[in-house]
């Protein structure tokens, strides 16, 4: 089942090329795995703060900090958010790495959504992302 997820994550983020041109991503500078739990949490508030901002690298690097750090970080505050760059950005792959990162999220809400848009999914690459992460999500559940 992981095995599953990251193939879908390998994918997304090698196909992925926003390069970033903010001094602001500094602030997305991960901590050790090893931080206290505090310190986790202040980092997840950068990453919804990210997430639900206008600035695609910013939005691209948080994406993948959620998928990276899924047992360490909570996004849920920026599920809208995401479910927003799914919907909304016009480039595939970005749109491919918010529907991984919702599966690494494990929102139900979120799930309960791509569901629903599994079928009105136009691209072909991200409906194949929303399955697999769907399959993941029903073989953890």
């Amino acid at each position: 089942m992981k095995r599953t997820l990251m193939l879908v994550l390998g994918i997304t983020m090698m196909t992925v090329g926003t390069t970033w041109a903010s001094p602001d991503t500094d602030q997305l500078t991960a901590p050790a795995r090893s931080a206290s739990q505090a310190t986790w949490t202040a980092f997840s508030s950068q990453l919804v703060d990210a997430l639900q901002g206008d600035h695609a690298g910013m939005q691209q690097g948080a994406l993948q900090h959620v998928i990276q750090y899924r047992d360490y970080v909570s996004v849920d505050a920026a599920a809208f958010d995401i479910v927003r760059i799914y919907r909304n950005h016009e480039d595939d792959n970005m749109r491919r790495m918010a529907v991984v990162a919702l599966g690494a999220m494990e929102n139900r809400w979120a799930m309960d959504y791509l569901k629903r848009a599994e079928r009105f999914e136009k691209s072909e690459a991200v409906k194949a992302t929303i399955q697999a992460v769907l399959t993941q999500y029903r073989r953890a559940a």
